[in-house]
């Protein structure tokens, strides 16, 4: 079987477009950072692809706010003009899921008297303290128990609101039978608002192999001020864990997920060790010092011609997020292919002595029915078994036929992250 082309092979762009486009996604600058920022504006060759970017990228109004503040006489007025429209636009687009944030809070979760926790995107500026209206939001994200969702779907239909029984095509689940598969064993219950907006109800937190504790996580869950109403989020070390998690498994692959990242190192509810300490009972441990590294990688651009970008964590973060920066969905679902249990950029990013528990709760979660056997076969409940010996008859062949490729990825990256781990202990000890 041929193997599928490496993150390695993907080029990437570090001139000053990049610099700037990721720099300007911060909360707060330095002094270093504002000349860089400034010398950086003055190195842009194309400012209508900077726009574009900063646009496509979900980073439209941080770029244009920082810019603006710190170089507004340096960046052409042209492009200060774009940069203004274009934020405007995302700002509106913004409110509109907001209004629709808070006639879901109201007419569905208080109405049911579900438990829940919300998490990234509006709540988490709203938790972290940055304004919720520069953050570009899509969707609604919200845990729920999954003893609860059928409640609350039911709630939400009574509203007006459309069960989805598939987020590629957007067909409308009517039926009973459907409705409820979909509320018994879909990973993401996708409803659609009046207002047009997803709400996205999740039963777990992790997606493969990572096993987040859902009932902790929502008994757990803070109060948080939004728009004059009070809602319950994430617990602010949980909630900086998973967006970390979450974020690397779409390769940063959007700017405003950088601003999510240091927005919440810069917070004092989130402590370095609470969350390494956590991030290791949970096994991502290295994920997470990646994260911190990264964000220190963010703020300091002219390193990036001195960093080894396959030796470091950091800089393995910064890399998939250079190589997305020009592409789409396209792009990702490729880069997805040499994922280390669909999970993972490298197995590097899994703590040492848990890639066998990990491939356990993946393969758990892959045999799981899904909606869509469920439209393709339409059996009553009591076959429903059925889908369970269907995917795992698959993911034994598909497992047999994969597992030369599996074990060679697999001794590759034991390679890789014990070279990663010898080249920082001996940075560390450079600087002792």
């Amino acid at each position: 079987m041929t193997p599928k082309a490496s993150i390695a092979q993907y080029e990437f762009r570090q001139d000053a477009t990049a610099k700037l486009l990721l720099l300007t996604t911060r909360r707060v600058f330095s002094d270093d950072q504002i000349r860089a920022i400034r010398q950086l504006a003055t190195e842009v060759k194309d400012w209508d692809f900077f726009v574009e970017t900063a646009a496509k990228k979900f980073s439209i109004t941080f770029a244009y706010n920082a810019l603006k503040m710190h170089a507004s006489e340096i960046v052409p007025t042209e492009a200060v003009e774009a940069l203004e429209k274009s934020s405007r636009r995302s700002t509106l687009a913004a409110m509109r899921v907001a209004a629709a944030f808070i006639n879901f809070h109201k007419k569905c979760i208080e109405h049911s008297g579900i438990k829940y926790a919300y998490l990234k995107g509006i709540a988490l500026s709203c938790q972290f303290d940055r304004p919720y209206l520069d953050r570009f939001s899509r969707d609604v994200d919200v845990l729920v128990d999954s003893d609860d969702i059928q409640v609350l779907v039911d709630t939400a239909l009574s509203k007006g609101y459309q069960l989805l029984s598939d987020s590629n095509s957007k067909e409308i689940a009517t039926k009973r039978s459907d409705i409820e598969f979909i509320a018994r064993h879909s990973p993401v219950v996708l409803l659609k608002s009046p207002e047009f907006v997803l709400i996205e109800v999740h039963r777990k937190m992790g997606k493969m192999s990572v096993s987040f504790d859902t009932k902790s996580a929502i008994d757990e869950a803070v109060e948080v001020s939004f728009s004059g109403i009070t809602i319950r989020a994430l617990e602010p070390t949980l909630h900086f864990v998973y967006v970390c998690y979450h974020h690397s498994r779409h390769f940063w692959s959007h700017l405003h997920w950088l601003s999510d990242l240091h927005t919440m190192l810069v917070h004092e509810d989130v402590e370095r060790q609470r969350a390494l300490t956590l991030a290791s009972s949970l096994g991502i441990k290295p994920s997470i010092e990646a994260a911190y590294d990264f964000n220190e990688l963010i703020g300091a651009p002219d390193s990036w011609g001195k960093i080894d970008y396959t030796a470091t964590r950091g800089a393995q973060f910064l890399r998939v997020c250079l190589i997305n920066l020009e592409g789409g969905r396209e792009l990702e679902y490729q880069l997805r292919e040499s994922k280390t249990l669909g999970e993972f950029i490298s197995a590097w990013q899994i703590s040492p002595g848990r890639y066998f528990s990990f491939w356990r709760n993946s393969w758990a979660t892959r045999i799981r029915p899904s909606v869509a056997q469920h439209m393709k076969y339409q059996f009553p409940r009591y076959f429903h078994w059925m889908y369970w010996a269907e995917n795992i008859l698959i993911l034994m062949k598909n497992s047999i036929a994969h597992l030369p490729l599996q074990i060679a990825r697999v001794f590759h990256a034991r390679t890789s992250m014990r070279a990663s781990e010898e080249k920082r202990i001996e940075g560390d000890d450079a600087h002792e």
